[in-house]
Parts: structure tokens; C-alpha cells; sequence
């Protein structure tokens, strides 16, 4: 490929005050990434600094670049491209208190790259599942602080999905703003946050896990304190079957987290999903326990098209739970409270999709729905089990094929359920209907221009 071979590079180093002008011409990818690296590692050593790209250059770089703690990488409009073949490399890593601003990354991926969604990402903040062997051997990308990531395009063509910018457990006080992610028919995400491991943690061995956390020796870690705000995300096309689909942003295992203003062309999963993770907190440290799923707003969303969900959203641990099953005595409830709040938020359902649900929360206790608009699903506003303390406001169902608003489960009823000033809108025969099925404590207020049908196994539902 063309932009394989030689290319201008230059760049340069701006400390205080004083500015020292770099540049040359570099014959091959590895070439690239040693100068680029030198630039900023001169940085590093004087205190922090700027390293810059020339104007619309293209640099390119074999697996990938790391920035160094306090050192900022401006693109200048240019293009970085990483030409990535170790498993779990990415085309840039971020240590504390560095920053990348102004252009785009982008990666070919080559070789066999491993599974996880930050493998392979344009951009990974944090230390991946397994790089943390253990507390003695944490990797130099643990729990990274104070970074930022602005005013950058962002693009992956790994085969098997990978995220746009992909962030890990640990990773905290963080800033992502005004990100463009790039049209893809092969990415599994835009911005994915989950949570991470340290020493022998293994969602298939919950009992394994909780002896090694009892010694000390293994725990999990979470994403927190980070603010995601003006987000352009484009047509994510990766087919439903190739695991799942794509979402534009996962939150997994989070707390005092903040997502607003992001507009999303097209996915092919949701637009917004939110779980407690495999593990939930179950195994967090004091640091982190206390906070679990707490403080996360999810606000100012515009879903265009999305073939499954606009949101879901649930704060279950379900390997803990099903331990529990099994004799486990977990020390936390594996469905958690959780505060999470979303709000402003519109999504359609992709033409042709086979879209069930545009809000859809299951094995969730606490949360918040407010001025949320979704159209053209089979259930707009979707209840699901083992859901408590559920408030709804002002929502808004349009097009609904079987129902605007459906609360209820066979076997695991929700509970406590309130519904204040739902509208509708549509010509199906389900597009008016608010259903209450087996549940406990329903309540539906100002849904008088609504058709209602109530089971007979829903305790002390009212709709008025």
C-alpha cells in the first residue's frame, strides 16, 4: 500500500515557552513510531509537553504508540495510522496525565488479534483482562488518571470488532470530547467501557475468585470519574450475528460516569447499553465498592437508527447470581441499586430490523427514565424481570407494533414500578397500549388517552 512506504514526517516539541522544530523523512512504519517515540519520550523528560505533528501529515506507525505520562500528542489535522499485529497492541495507549487532541487514528489490523473489544482499538486507556497478572506484576497501564482524549477521529478495521476508544478498569478522571467515530461495517463499538481485573479473577470461577480476593491477591476494577461529552458517531454496521452486533456506547461495571451529547448514525445493537458486568462489584476493593453503579447520566442522546435497542440497561452480576444458585454466598446483592439516570434521549428503529425493544431494563434495582422518545419497535418502553424501583417520566412511544409500554414477567416479576405521563403515538393496534402482566406495584399516572389491559396475575396495578 502506498501510504506503507516513505513519508514525510515532522513534528515539534513545545515546552513552556520555548518551541523545537523536528523533522525528516522517515523509509519504513518502524522508522515512524522510533522518531514519534523519541519526540515524546524528550517530552516526558522535561517535565511534560506538546509534541506536534506537521499540518495533514500522515504518520505511520507499526503496533502502535504509547503516550507518556504528561505528554500531549497534537495531530494537526493529520492522520495517525497504526499497522497493528501484536495480539493485544492498539493504536494508542495513554498513560497518566497524557492527551491526544486534533486529527485522526486510525489502524489496520494485521496478524491475530486478540478477542477483546480494546484489542486492536484505535485508542485504549488502561491495562486489558490479563495484563494485570497480579498485584506484584500490575501492568504500566493500570488505572491511568487525568488523561484526555479531543477533537479526534477515530477508526478500527480488526475483522473480528473492535472499539473506537476503549476503556478499561481503573482508568478515572478522564475526559472525552467532541470524538468523531468513523462509518464501519466491522467495529463491535464506539466508546465501550468496561471493567478490569488484577491476578487470578475469572467470571467463569467465582468461588476461585473469591479466595484469591480474600488473600489479597485478585480483585476487579472500574472505570470512573470520567465525562463523555460531543459525540459524533457514524453508520456502525457489523452484522447482529457477528457477536451481537455494534453499540455506540457500553458502560460495564462504571460509576460517577457522564455520557451527553452524542448523535448516532446507525448501529446494529443499541445505542446505549449499561450492565453491572459479569462480576458486578462483587470482588471491587474499598476504593470502589462503595460507589458501585452509582452516579451515572446518560443524557442529551439521538439514536437515528438502531436494529435492537435505543437502551438497555440492567445492574446485574449474573455469573455471582448464578453461583448464588449453586451455593455461593455472595458478600453483595447481585442485582444492585444503581441511580443511573437517563435522560433526553430519542431513537428509531432501523427499517426492515427485527428492533423488539426501543427501552428495554431488566434485573435492575433503581434507575431513572425521564423525557425518553423512541419509535417504531414491537414494545417502545420494555419492563422486563426482576426489575425494582423503576421511575419513568414523560416518556414517549411512537409507532409501537405490540405495545407503547409493557411491564411484566411470567416468573420474576418487577416491582415498584412508576409511570408518570406516558404518551403514544401510531396507527398499530399496539401503538396505544400500555400492558401491566405479572408484576407487583405498578403504577401508571396521566395515561387516561391510553388503552390499558391489566393481567390478572399484576398486584396492585393501577393505571389512571
Amino acid at each position: 500500500m502506498t501510504y506503507l512506504k516513505s513519508f514525510l514526517a515532522a513534528a515539534s516539541l513545545a515546552i513552556g515557552t520555548a518551541t523545537l522544530l523536528f523533522s525528516g523523512v522517515s523509509t519504513s512504519a518502524q522508522d515512524g513510531a522510533a522518531s514519534l517515540s523519541t519526540r515524546m519520550q524528550d517530552a516526558a523528560r522535561a517535565g511534560g509537553g506538546v509534541v506536534r505533528l506537521e499540518p495533514n501529515q500522515r504518520l505511520v506507525v507499526n503496533d502502535g504508540v504509547v503516550l507518556p505520562r504528561g505528554v500531549t500528542l497534537d495531530l494537526a489535522g493529520g492522520e495517525l495510522v497504526a499497522v497493528l499485529r501484536s495480539t493485544n497492541a492498539a493504536g494508542v495507549r495513554m498513560l497518566s496525565g497524557s492527551a491526544i487532541r486534533n486529527g485522526t487514528v486510525s489502524v489496520i489490523s494485521r496478524g491475530t488479534p486478540g478477542e477483546q473489544s480494546g484489542a486492536h482499538a484505535a485508542i485504549l486507556v488502561g491495562a486489558l483482562y490479563s495484563e494485570n497478572a497480579s498485584p506484584a506484576r500490575m501492568s504500566p497501564f493500570a488505572a491511568p488518571s487525568d488523561w484526555r482524549i479531543s477533537g479526534v477521529s477515530v477508526r478500527s478495521d480488526k475483522t473480528s470488532g473492535a472499539a473506537g476508544i476503549q476503556i478499561m478498569g481503573g482508568a478515572n478522571r478522564g475526559l472525552i470530547e467532541n470524538v468523531t467515530v468513523l462509518d464501519s461495517d466491522r467495529m463491535a463499538g464506539g466508546i465501550m467501557l468496561d471493567w478490569g481485573t488484577v491476578g487470578p479473577v475469572s467470571s467463569a470461577d467465582v468461588r476461585g475468585t473469591a479466595a484469591a480476593f480474600a488473600r489479597g491477591q485478585g480483585w476487579t476494577t472500574h472505570p470512573h470519574d470520567i465525562d463523555i461529552r460531543g459525540v459524533k458517531i457514524g453508520r456502525l454496521t457489523r452484522s447482529a450475528g457477528s457477536g451481537g452486533g455494534s453499540v455506540a456506547v457500553r458502560l460495564s461495571g462504571v460509576h460517577d460516569m457522564r455520557v451527553s451529547g452524542v448523535v448516532v448514525e446507525e448501529v446494529t445493537q443499541a445505542g446505549v447499553i449499561h450492565h453491572a458486568g459479569d462480576l458486578g462489584y462483587e470482588f471491587a476493593r474499598a476504593a470502589d465498592a462503595p460507589r458501585a453503579h452509582q452516579g451515572i447520566v446518560v443524557e442529551n442522546i439521538d439514536i437515528r437508527r438502531t436494529a435492537q435497542y435505543v437502551v438497555w440497561s440492567d445492574s446485574h452480576a449474573d455469573n455471582v447470581a448464578r453461583a448464588a444458585n449453586e451455593g455461593y454466598r455472595p458478600r453483595l446483592a447481585p442485582i444492585a441499586a444503581t441511580d443511573i439516570a437517563f435522560r433526553q434521549i430519542s431513537g428509531n428503529a432501523s427499517p426492515r430490523s427485527i428492533a423488539q425493544y426501543g427501552i428495554r431494563v431488566n434485573h435492575q434495582r433503581g434507575g431513572s427514565f425521564s423525557d425518553i422518545r423512541v419509535s417504531g419497535f414491537d414494545f417502545g418502553f420494555f419492563i422486563d424481570e426482576q426489575v425494582y424501583g423503576l421511575y419513568i417520566v414523560r416518556p414517549y412511544a411512537d409507532e409501537s407494533r405490540r405495545a407503547a409500554y409493557s411491564i411484566g414477567h411470567p416468573s420474576r416479576p418487577p416491582q415498584d414500578i412508576r409511570v408518570s405521563n406516558p404518551r403514544s403515538s401510531g396507527s398499530s393496534d399496539g401503538s396505544n397500549l400500555v400492558y401491566i402482566g405479572n408484576s407487583a406495584d405498578v403504577r401508571v399516572v396521566g395515561a387516561k388517552a391510553l388503552r390499558a389491559r391489566i393481567a390478572p396475575s399484576a398486584r396492585r396495578a393501577k393505571v389512571d
